[in-house]
């Protein structure tokens, strides 16, 4: 589950000093979109908790819907930098987004925002939904790396749970300079590389498709849905 571009570790110590096998092949749990990322909840990708999603689910046909993406694994320490600075591209550190944000369960999917740039995208429910990160993010200080001791770096292990180590979804197109927001166990996440130009995409039929930097938002993130019924195009 090793991308040969990535020379980061290929193993980390993790949880009860165990040795962990490192991964960059992450499972699609959805576009993100709306409460998508919650995926306590049935998200619009093929998994989430406990979930049995079935091909004659992927409405929006197998050849239109990303199962696997690719990611970057985390490297070093955990750092604080200045609001606002990001380590060197592309990001081999997530972003703790978990301040302001309650991890509770709601009555509802999604996360209920407490405090910080997070309660401008409370939805009527009060959950965040849609939040425009590049708002979000020049607001937060830490990064977490391989040595984090909650396992929330990315591609740390794929035994391990939490979403940044083996989960994905479509929030942000490939390779963004807005960086993957870990949320609790979840985040705003986007498939990156070491690769010029983009990053590569397992679909339900099997292809592999390399996704360019420049993919529209909407059919990026409509990709990542097995069922929205969105009008793709070339892609």
């Amino acid at each position: 589950m090793l991308c040969p571009s990535d020379g980061s570790a290929t193993t980390n110590v993790g949880y009860g000093g165990h040795l962990y096998g490192a991964n960059n092949y992450m499972f699609s749990m959805g576009s993100g979109t709306g409460v998508n990322y919650d995926l306590r909840w049935p998200t619009d990708g093929i998994v989430h908790e406990n979930s049995s999603a079935r091909f004659a689910d992927i409405r929006d046909g197998a050849s239109n819907t990303v199962f696997m993406s690719e990611s970057i694994r985390s490297t070093g320490p955990d750092i604080t930098l200045p609001a606002g600075t990001t380590p060197l591209f592309p990001y081999e550190q997530t972003l703790n987004g978990s301040t302001g944000v309650n991890s509770a369960r709601q009555p509802v999917p999604g996360l209920a925002p407490t405090g910080g740039a997070w309660t401008a995208f409370a939805n009527p429910s009060g959950v965040i939904a849609n939040p425009d990160l590049s708002v979000v993010w020049p607001t937060m200080t830490g990064w977490r790396g391989v040595q984090s001791n909650a396992m929330r770096g990315r591609g740390i292990s794929w035994a391990a749970p939490g979403a940044c180590n083996s989960l994905t979804n479509g929030y942000n197109p490939p390779n963004s300079r807005i960086p993957d927001v870990v949320v609790h166990f979840t985040g705003f996440f986007g498939p990156r590389s070491f690769h010029t130009g983009g990053a590569h995409a397992l679909l339900g039929d099997g292809s592999v498709r390399f996704l360019s930097d420049s993919i529209d938002i909407r059919t990026h993130r409509g990709l990542h849905s097995r069922a929205g019924g969105e009008a793709l195009g070339e892609f």
